[in-house]
């Protein structure tokens, strides 16, 4: 096979083709972002028809050979030709020594490390340079694969590895899951997947996470689950690899304290599972089933749901229900109930057959058992007189907690981005947030997001970083600070407007509700009042469906007409209700 370089443009590209010759790894099509930070398009491919196939791209990139799935074609001979060598480290087939003396020096721009099978790191040559033997993290790689295919009972050999890239501008979100995985090209990225001691020491939340995606089983997943279950695999992952607890980047929202904080919260608001069991709540359900029952129960789910018969008989949340109860041996049917779990009496006769929970940690405290004396209690001793207790001198007043501190230090990565980042338009306020979070033992990381959506004005970018992301980040919806709020597309520089989204996404039960009303006043010529009204009529509490369909109306005062009755007629109903 014969591979030569073209400039010709554009390059026709086959998405569909079944055997291809593909050049460039970044797959991320950004056509429909309102900035590029490269061009959008940076792939192609070439279907491969003749014993000699002619391929190129203008922006060059890694050769791949693209074959169908379950393609037994054995050994096949290719001959690449018009290209360069890059750096490419396999585990177990290239030594250290060769590494380090060829290898990391080979002239391409873009590099693969291969833990043989598992996980192939693709990072630009320059950040691999410098190290001396990547043999150690590809090992902890290895080690976090297979503990991710033993919770998902599946073969630790597998048909393909997962993929690691960067970017300097991604689809969506500050890393995404898929093939390949995405991050952004910073330095506090390298840091979570080339250092190794790092990785013993802190993990890498961010990568385990999106790794946890790629593992999770489309039916075991339901309202809630998306960014909670593929945290199980982080914390497998965690734990395996040996990374004490409380080094964990959002060991505030897990310790015990964070959740018995957001179970109180979940609770106090009447335990509303349809919009507000999601996140860290629904993590925190989960860790008790595996508190309860051991990783034991997720790995026997994981094989049973390998299993199932399809099409299932009933929807995934009561599949789910049904098959937990079975394996755990008792009938979970209370537990989820008491989480506010909508339970089908389908559901509640087919586990009815199962023993009580007698652990369940939801489920209220016996009252102490009280046995009847056998004879008359014998007549109380005398009360000893009693004297006032001598005075004591005054106690100290408690210790005032540190202060949150207002600026990050710059041996932190994360922090040092803040500073050398050209997205970044506010490295003050970026050093603030990222001091804040690192205070409160959340994702620093998610202050960059700010600047990850094209917006360039420094009031916008402070407005995400100081008003939005440390009030959200427990909660688990700080990403929506920077995809809706910090949006180039969705505020523009409005600073009052990035404000009341901020104000929205802080208020709202479910921050995807400000997205909402992106999408519903997109079409108006008044947009941004109209977005406005949205926010501020999601933030006082209204319906949110319903202030998402008043936002469609063409007026400011069709608009608020609209909103003035929908909140009209919600008071009454609530009033009717009361009664």
């Amino acid at each position: 096979m014969h591979v030569t370089y073209t400039t010709t443009f554009p390059i026709i590209d086959d998405d569909d083709c079944i055997s291809c010759v593909q050049v460039g790894a970044h797959t991320d099509d950004l056509t429909s972002k309102p900035i590029w930070y490269r061009m959008p398009y940076t792939y192609s491919r070439f279907p491969i028809n003749s014993n000699i196939t002619s391929a190129g791209n203008s922006l060059g990139g890694l050769v791949f050979i693209i074959v169908p799935q379950g393609a037994s074609l054995g050994e096949v001979q290719v001959t690449i030709s018009g290209a360069v060598r890059a750096p490419w480290f396999r585990l177990g087939v290239d030594t250290p020594t060769t590494w380090a003396s060829t290898i990391r020096s080979y002239p391409a721009p873009w590099a693969e490390l291969d833990s043989g099978g598992k996980m192939i790191l693709m990072l630009p040559s320059a950040a691999i340079r410098n190290v001396s033997d990547p043999t150690a993290v590809l090992v902890h790689w290895n080690l976090v694969l297979d503990s991710m295919a033993d919770l998902a009972s599946m073969s630790r050999v597998r048909a393909r590895a997962e993929r690691f890239l960067v970017d300097a501008q991604i689809g969506g979100g500050w890393m995404h899951s898929g093939y390949p995985m995405m991050a952004y090209d910073v330095e506090s990225v390298y840091n979570e997947v080339l250092n190794v001691n790092y990785l013993q020491t802190e993990g890498a939340w961010g990568p385990y996470h999106e790794l946890g995606h790629n593992h999770q089983w489309t039916d075991m997943q339901f309202s809630g689950t998306t960014e909670s279950f593929n945290n199980l695999f982080t914390i497998y992952a965690l734990e395996r690899t040996g990374v004490p607890s409380a080094s964990w980047s959002n060991n505030g929202a897990i310790s015990p304290s964070g959740r018995a904080a957001n179970r109180a919260t979940y609770f106090s608001n009447g335990a509303r599972w349809s919009t507000d069991w999601s996140v860290w709540t629904a993590l925190d359900t989960y860790l008790q089933l595996k508190e309860g029952f051991g990783w034991g129960l997720y790995k026997d789910l994981y094989k049973t749901y390998q299993n199932l018969t399809y099409p299932l008989a009933d929807d995934n949340v009561q599949t789910f229900i049904q098959t937990s109860s079975r394996i755990a041996g008792v009938d979970l049917v209370p537990f989820f109930r008491t989480w506010g779990f909508p339970v089908t009496n389908r559901t509640a006769n087919l586990t009815s057959d199962l023993p009580v929970w007698q652990a369940d940690p939801m489920s209220p405290p016996a009252p102490p058992s009280v046995t009847a004396p056998s004879s008359p209690p014998a007549a109380p001793p005398p009360v000893p007189p009693t004297y006032p207790p001598p005075p004591q001198p005054p106690s100290a007043p408690p210790p005032e907690p540190p202060p949150v501190p207002t600026t990050c230090r710059m041996w932190d990565q994360v922090c040092r981005d803040c500073y050398v980042s050209p997205r970044v338009a506010n490295s003050t306020a970026c050093a603030t947030c990222v001091a804040g979070m690192r205070y409160w033992g959340l994702n620093p990381a998610v202050c960059l997001e700010c600047s990850a959506y094209g917006n360039t004005s420094a009031a916008v970018q402070d407005v995400c970083m100081a008003e939005c992301v440390p009030q959200t980040a427990s909660k688990g919806t700080s990403w929506a600070c920077s995809t809706i709020c910090a949006n180039e597309r969705n505020v523009g520089g409005d600073l009052g407007l990035a404000r009341e989204c901020a104000t929205c996404v802080q208020s709202s039960k479910n921050a995807w509700n400000c997205a909402r009303c992106i999408e519903a006043t997109q079409c108006l010529a008044d947009w941004r009042a109209a977005r406005s009204q949205c926010f501020s009529c999601i933030a006082s509490g209204m319906d949110a469906s319903s202030c998402v369909q008043c936002a469609r109306q063409a007026t400011p005062e069709a608009r608020t007409a609209c909103m003035t009755c929908s909140s009209s007629s919600s008071s009454s109903v609530s009033s009717i209700s009361s009664h």
